[in-house]
Formats: C-alpha cells, structure tokens, sequence
C-alpha cells in the first residue's frame, strides 16, 4: 500500500474530528420504538428472542452482545470478542453512518469513502492510509465468516466515533445502586454503543428534556382527570391522580445514554435529544421500549 508520511494516532485522531465536524449527514430517528428482548425462559429455550420494530424476530446465542448504532439497535450484528478486543463488521457500521465501502478481492483491501475522506485498510495488516497519511491500528482488520471485521478502536479513532461499552452484569438500580454504572440502553443485556450525530444538530438539555416530558405527561394526564395542577408532596391519602401529580411534578433526568436522557417514572421514561420523542422502557422479564402517545387512552397507566 503506497503512503506518504506517519502520523500519530493522537495527532490523526484530532485530524480526523476537525475535518468531519463540519460535515456529520442528517439525522434520522432511532428504530427503537417498540424493540422487546425477552429473558423469560431463555435459559431453558437456549436463546434470546429480540422483536424488532418490524415486527422480525431474531434468536441470539445467551452470551449475545448487542450493537447499537446513533441510538438504534443493529439486526444480525454478529459480534466478535477474540483475545480480549472486540471486533465490529465495517460494512454495517460505515453504512450505517452514511460511508461507502468497496471491497477489492485481489488484494484483500477494503476502501471506506466517508465524508469525502478516503481510507484503505488490508486484511492481516495494522497500518492503514487516510487520505495517503499512514496510520497504525492497534490490532488488524479480520475476516470472520466471511466478512471484514475491525477493532472497536479503530471505529473511535479513525472513523470519529464515540465507541461505549456495557457489561450488562449489574441487572436492575436497587436503593443500594440507584444508578447503574455505564451508559445503557437496556438492562442485562452487554452491549456495544456507537454514535457520531450530526455537528450541527444541537441535543436538546437536560433542563429541556425534563420540560419536554413534564409535558407529554401532562397532556396524557389532562386527557384522563382535567385541569394538572403540580404537587410537590406526597399526600397521605393514596389517589391515583395525586399520585400521577406528584410525578410528574418530580420528573427529572437521572441517566442518560448517548442518545436518551432517562427520567424515572415507575418505568423508565426516555426523552430522545435530538427529536425530543418520548419513550418508555418496562423493564420486565420482556423488556419493551414503547414509544410514548398522549392521546392514547389509558396512556399513563403504567405509572399507577
């Protein structure tokens, strides 16, 4: 492979933000909304089913490690964990960040066309080229089952993404652990987390966030009891709408991912920072984001 000159990681690194902050496509909405994973019986099944918002079902092996891509979940990621470093497929991770990828048989080479920058990376070697400047990878692309695989640093570092990682080991908060330690999407469930969103789409803050939720609610709550008025006590006499009042009144973020700030609302509730849509996550022995509808009749039925 032809090059010109070396490069640093660090210093290819900050080239590599520089030049794509300009640039980061458009943003899309995360496929999320109505994604189970079901743990009841996956022990005995063997397997884990996932629905997807499809309405496609997949069945993963029990040691599964599920990727997600700007906040949304990847069918058939496949995957692989070999001497201690993961691996990720390039074709589904440049294509999912809006990257063109060819693949050269003769020369085991791939090239990654992203945000009109050019990469080239062969199979077995731990250098590469952007844009002619030679890079090192920690650790070489691979071939599994047929399809190049890269190392998770090299999707940080090259591609200019940010790459999260969580065990999935720590299986519910409790008073002891009230927040689990780790961006997330779902619980028990490790995973791997990629985003690069868009440079000029602004996340809304937490601040922002918390009134938007307060007002979905709120809108839910009107349309089942009347005029909402807040409540920032708990109220001896057990009442439903006191109960939602109060709620609602206290909403505020207590973890976030990537892509969701989460508010604790007897389930989950997520705001998404960069649409500002509402969901909600029921952390059962299915575990199901819901995506969450005011007008829907009932909506706030799973605060009771």
């Amino acid at each position: 492979m032809k090059t010109r000159k070396l490069v640093s990681l660090a210093l290819f690194t900050s080239i590599v933000i520089a030049m794509s902050a300009s640039v980061y496509g458009d943003m899309s909405e995360s496929n999320l909304g109505n994604v189970s994973i079901g743990w009841e019986d996956s022990q005995n099944l063997g397997y884990i089913p996932i629905t997807y918002a499809d309405g496609s079902v997949e069945q993963v092996p029990l040691n599964f490690t599920a990727l997600f891509i700007n906040g949304s979940i990847v069918k058939n990621s496949n995957l692989v964990i070999e001497g201690g470093r993961t691996y990720l497929p390039l074709r589904v991770i440049s294509e999912a960040l809006g990257a063109e990828v060819r693949w050269n048989a003769d020369d085991k080479q791939v090239v990654i066309e992203d945000q009109g920058n050019k990469i080239e990376l062969a199979i077995g070697e731990n250098t590469g080229s952007y844009n002619g400047a030679t890079v090192v990878m920690d650790s070489s692309p691979k071939i599994f089952n047929g399809y190049t695989y890269v190392p998770a640093r090299f999707v940080s570092e090259i591609l200019g993404c940010d790459v999260d990682w969580f065990d999935g080991r720590i299986a519910i908060p409790s008073k002891a652990n009230p927040i689990l330690s780790g961006a997330h999407y779902f619980y028990r469930l490790p995973q791997v987390m990629i985003s690069r969103y868009p440079f000029k789409t602004k996340p809304l803050t937490k601040e922002e966030a918390v009134e938007k939720a307060k007002t979905e609610c709120i809108k839910a709550y009107e349309k089942q009891y009347g005029t909402f008025e807040p409540l920032t006590e708990k109220l001896a006499l057990h009442l439903e709408k006191n109960n939602l009042r109060y709620k609602i009144t206290a909403m505020t973020v207590k973890s976030e991912s990537d892509r969701f700030y989460v508010m604790d609302f007897i389930r989950e509730f997520w705001i998404d920072k960069y649409t500002g849509k509402a969901y909600t996550l029921y952390n059962g022995s299915t575990m199901t984001v819901s995506p969450f509808d005011p007008d829907k009749v009932g909506a706030l039925v799973f605060a009771e």
